[in-house]
């Protein structure tokens, strides 16, 4: 059979999402053709794409996408041989991959029943995502979708989306998950079982396993506190990123910097074993204001709004439809 080059290239900038550096599942490090479909699965995430072909077998998924990178031409030829194999013909280039057959065990819905998403779902997600624990061992490793609300924690701050509409199910989406979809257009989802499905356009699916929801508490009720607002200048992300310099911590997730507001005078400053710095800038403020953060933390919520609600713990910085809140330490 022949295929555009270009088709198959688009095809696998989805799949290899869905492909692992290491055989821990049956097909992980693999491309699966069925007949009627190309697919991956790495064992938490399947992918696949509506592709015909006149073969069914599973291929070495990294060889394969790098002969096709090597083809120029708009056409690739791709043969299923008598032995086994599975040859790919271009200009000036000729290559045979072993296959092995196809893992019957694991099978998955092909065609759920779809309903539609938010036009603002991915955006949530994403928006949410820095906020998400990097700790794959915690259930805060995920993005709870809670209806129209959606959450990301990971027990230092807390960050909060408002959805145009709701979506009639909660679940709780891995980390890694919501960063695989980058190249996704999704426009409908599914869940069945512990499995969610996203769908885009062109008809291609992307299948996550889900986390256990039920870990994961509801944290609305954090975000209600009296504090000062205080509209933070726009070169504040400057001063945070000089002032983190000396920060103070071994780690970043412990690195702590000083912020004062007084006399018209916003201070970033840091301090170690090593020295000390202060920056600072005018500010419209006649408010005294102290506090101590993390100076990554800041400096990432700084780059969406510069609208902040300063409390005794913690710092609540919001948009028309996005909250952030982060301990103060």
């Amino acid at each position: 059979m022949k295929i555009k080059t270009k088709q198959l290239s688009d095809i696998f900038s989805k799949l290899k999402v869905g492909i692992s550096q290491k055989d821990i599942v049956q097909q992980a490090t693999h491309i699966t053709f069925d007949g009627e479909h190309a697919f991956t699965f790495n064992g938490n995430i399947y992918v696949f794409y509506p592709l015909p072909t006149d073969f069914k077998c599973c291929v070495p998924a990294k060889e394969f996408m790098k002969i096709v990178s090597e083809i120029s031409q708009e056409e690739i030829e791709i043969t299923f041989t008598e032995d086994g194999g599975l040859k790919l013909l271009g200009k000036g280039i000729k290559a045979k991959l072993k296959t092995i057959e196809m893992d019957k065990e694991f099978t998955i819905d092909k065609s759920p029943k779809m309903s539609k998403l938010p036009g603002d779902f991915k955006e949530a997600i994403s928006l949410c995502a820095f906020s998400a624990s990097q700790d794959v061992s915690t259930h805060l490793n995920g993005i709870y979708v809670n209806h129209n609300e959606v959450y990301g924690s990971d027990d230092y701050r807390i960050s909060l989306y408002s959805m145009q509409s709701e979506l009639k199910h909660t679940f709780l989406l891995p980390l890694s998950s919501v960063l695989s979809l980058k190249d996704f257009d999704i426009i409908e989802y599914a869940i069945e079982g512990s499995w969610i499905y996203f769908r885009d356009p062109d008809k291609s699916i992307f299948c996550s396993r889900l986390l256990d929801e039920k870990l994961y508490k509801d944290p609305s009720e954090f975000f209600e506190f009296e504090g000062v607002r205080v509209r933070f200048p726009s070169d504040t992300k400057d001063l945070v990123s000089r002032a983190s310099i000396l920060a103070k911590g071994d780690f970043d997730i412990d690195k702590k910097i000083s912020v004062t507001i007084q006399d018209g005078k916003l201070t970033c400053s840091g301090s170690n074993d090593l020295g000390d710095i202060e920056t600072y800038v005018a500010i419209k403020s006649n408010k005294t204001i102290e506090f101590v953060i993390n100076p990554q933390f800041f400096y990432q919520i700084l780059e969406e709004t510069s609208f902040g609600i300063v409390g005794e713990d913690r710092i609540l910085f919001k948009t028309d439809n996005f909250k952030h809140l982060m301990s103060l330490h």
